[in-house]
């Protein structure tokens, strides 16, 4: 009886860790989904063409996002994106 206990113990809580796990994996895939579509505006609003000043601002707003991307650990999931 005792162990059966302890292996139903253990269950519940590696269900609730791995639910954890999952909610957590699931906001990281939103939020680099996020990033990288407005990486993809960004380089598509780069491609149209401009002048010089809106190229400037296009290229670093894509650089900060991309590093963002680095940050948010975003290749680990890219197989989940979009």
């Amino acid at each position: 009886m005792r162990r059966y206990t302890i292996t139903i113990v253990f269950s519940f809580s590696f269900f609730g860790c791995s639910q954890w796990v999952m909610a957590s994996e699931t906001a990281l895939v939103k939020k680099c989904q996020a990033i990288q579509t407005e990486i993809d505006r960004l380089s598509d609003l780069k491609r149209k063409g401009g002048d010089a000043r809106q190229m400037n601002r296009l290229h670093k707003k894509r650089n900060g996002l991309k590093k963002r991307y680095g940050d948010h650990d975003c290749k680990r999931v890219r197989h989940l994106l979009n």
